[in-house]
């Protein structure tokens, strides 16, 4: 085992061998443990410590015992320290210090070194049907590992699918939890496993509109401070136009336009209370209301918006705000078709992450002080976006950011 320190301002080529040429023998554990806490009293913020060796020589635990030491001199708990083969990159904050483990073997290049840091993925399949299986086998044969119902493992089995684990022994080990269940049932999940698992996974995530699951959130909205000042908003009016179902289900599917219920006195729609509620995090109350309709379409949503300012603008002025943010695209199609088919042939799995797509064209800027304008909702790809942002924020809070930086070829100025 090799053992050399860096400032940040060295070169590689000037690495130093701590030890002086000499060999220090540390075959045995206890050896290491002696050595790694003599070692983390000479670490000074600002060093990079590099280790080689063979698989298998002790270098993880030569660095479990220099973390561990660092903590229980600050008086911190004890942290478990794993190897980041396959995450590439733990983080452990101790104090004012922040330490970042790589594990560069499998490192071909710079690029690499910002990829996600999710190691292995279980997904839950709720009932055991035939013609899921493909999909099931597709997955599984990718590395993803299947969780069902304890009762249902026979069933599952009766179908040429091999579960690994029960869906409490799948929610026990992980680190991230993301549930995609229809509305309600994350309530129910959360109550009959969640709040169980509570002290050891990182953090419990819920797509939709699952009100009082936990806080709000949408990747690059209430994660960073807004571009304008809050405000300048006096109100806001939506429409959105919804699409029937997703071409992935069969029912559901409305023959003809169809108009829901205002069924909140305040913001009509919960389209506009879930808009509402996000920005609340951020201690804004903003005047919102929404309406909305279903359309015998399968592509994408689609939101007419009107927005009421306190201060002048102009329809450039617009355009030159919604091109500065990366997460919104604009187009010059007017159809859902056309934009989406772009995401089909263009995005991630098909999947266009941009938070929306703004019709440029149809922007107009009233007596200086009334936008409208139309959007497109790109599938779930939004939804799909803020729950890898967020589990990559619970696995790595200190670099998150880079990480999610890693996609940025999937997010488009234009469609």
């Amino acid at each position: 085992l090799i053992i050399s320190v860096l400032k940040l301002k060295d070169h590689i080529s000037q690495m130093l061998i701590a030890t002086k040429g000499g060999k220090i023998n540390i075959s045995e554990e206890k050896d290491t443990k002696s050595v790694a806490e003599k070692f983390s009293k000479l670490i000074k913020q600002g060093d990079f410590i590099l280790l080689s060796g063979n698989l298998g020589v002790g270098k993880t635990t030569f660095i479990k015992y220099i973390i561990n030491s660092l903590q229980k001199a600050n008086k911190q708990k004890i942290s478990e320290v794993t190897s980041p083969t396959f995450t590439v990159i733990n983080e452990y904050q101790i104090k004012k210090i922040l330490i970042k483990h790589y594990d560069l073997y499998r490192i071909k290049n710079k690029r690499e070194l910002s990829n996600l840091g999710i190691d292995e993925v279980t997904f839950h399949k709720q009932s055991p049907l035939t013609k899921d299986a493909p999909k099931i086998k597709n997955l599984i044969a990718k590395g993803a590992r299947l969780a069902v119902h304890e009762e249902r493992v026979e069933s599952f089995k009766e179908i040429g699918l091999e579960p690994e684990f029960t869906m409490e022994e799948a929610v026990s080990r992980s680190s991230v939890v993301i549930d995609c269940t229809p509305k309600g049932f994350g309530h129910k999940n959360k109550l009959d496993y969640y709040e169980k698992y509570a002290d050891k996974v990182k953090g419990f995530l819920a797509q939709g509109s699952e009100n009082g699951f936990g806080k709000k959130y949408a990747s690059g909205i209430n994660t960073i401070a807004l571009s304008i000042s809050p405000d300048n908003l006096v109100d806001g009016k939506f429409v959105c136009v919804r699409r029937s179902n997703d071409i992935s289900q069969t029912g559901s599917f409305v023959p003809a336009p169809t108009v829901n219920d205002h069924g909140h006195p305040v913001y009509g729609t919960h389209h506009a209370e879930d808009a509402a509620g996000l920005f609340k995090t951020m201690n804004l109350d903003l005047d919102l209301f929404s309406s909305a309709m279903k359309v015998n379409s399968q592509y994408m949503h689609t939101v007419w918006f009107n927005l009421k300012l306190k201060e002048p603008t102009s329809k450039q002025k617009v355009i030159d705000l919604l091109s500065s943010n990366d997460r919104i695209s604009l187009t010059e199609h007017h159809s859902t078709n056309e934009v989406f088919s772009f995401g089909r042939d263009q995005g991630l799995y098909g999947r266009i992450l941009n938070q929306t797509v703004i019709v440029e064209d149809s922007i107009n800027v009233r007596n200086d002080h009334e936008v409208s304008g139309f959007c497109f909702t790109p599938q779930d790809g939004n939804s799909i976006l803020s729950s890898i942002a967020a589990t990559v924020r619970f696995l790595n809070p200190h670099s998150y950011q880079d990480k999610i930086n890693s996609l940025g070829g999937f997010f488009f100025d234009r469609v």
